[in-house]
């Protein structure tokens, strides 16, 4: 407890306490992470970390303002219970990166989508188990920025997005993988929303 105020101090004291930087190779302790995590933090990079339940956990309880969230690269050691208690508390997110999680599904997007209204950028590359079902939630929010690349949606995923909100409000788009056709005419639409045109 003592160690905390004081790690605390000497955030706040360096104008730190609303980062955490990333340590080369992520962090590996559990309590080393606790230390950093503040009501303050507003931008989290876990990139590298190995990341369970009570790290989740603990961003849940400790972070309740964060707007920014980096999962990827991590050695995932959190189960389905963590990211649901993640995704369904972290209110203030606008930007979640988690590349490459098989637990991230259509159930956990909707999570996610349902709770994070300000959500603008949305990273679930290589996150295998996210489907078409996933545009039915995200439709309803204005992201900006969205990478499903080599996930399981196919063009029925943009024909839900083009007209939705989702679809007018996007910049960036990157959607490539095995189940998104070629054909002229999915390329058409991905390219309108690619650029944003009506």
């Amino acid at each position: 407890m003592f160690v905390d105020r004081i790690c605390a101090a000497v955030l706040c004291e360096l104008g730190l306490n609303h980062y955490v930087v990333k340590v080369q190779g992520g962090f590996d302790d559990d309590g080393q992470l606790a230390v950093l995590l503040n009501p303050t933090l507003c931008q989290l990079n876990l990139a590298g970390s190995t990341i369970t339940d009570r790290v989740l956990l603990a961003v849940v309880e400790k972070c309740p303002n964060l707007k920014r969230l980096t999962l990827t690269k991590g050695n995932y050691r959190f189960s389905r219970k963590g990211l649901k208690a993640l995704f369904g508390r972290l209110h203030n997110l606008e930007d979640i990166s988690a590349k490459n999680c098989a637990l991230i599904d259509d159930s956990l997007v909707a999570k996610l989508a349902l709770n994070c209204p300000n959500l603008h950028l949305l990273d679930l590359e290589a996150c295998a188990n996210v489907s078409n079902c996933s545009a039915e939630f995200l439709k309803h929010r204005r992201i900006t920025h969205l990478n499903l690349s080599h996930t399981s949606i196919s063009d029925e995923f943009f024909k839900v997005l083009a007209d939705s909100p989702c679809g007018t409000s996007l910049i960036d788009l990157n959607a490539w993988g095995k189940h998104v056709e070629t054909s002229r005419m999915a390329r058409n639409e991905r390219n309108r929303l690619e650029n944003n045109f009506p």
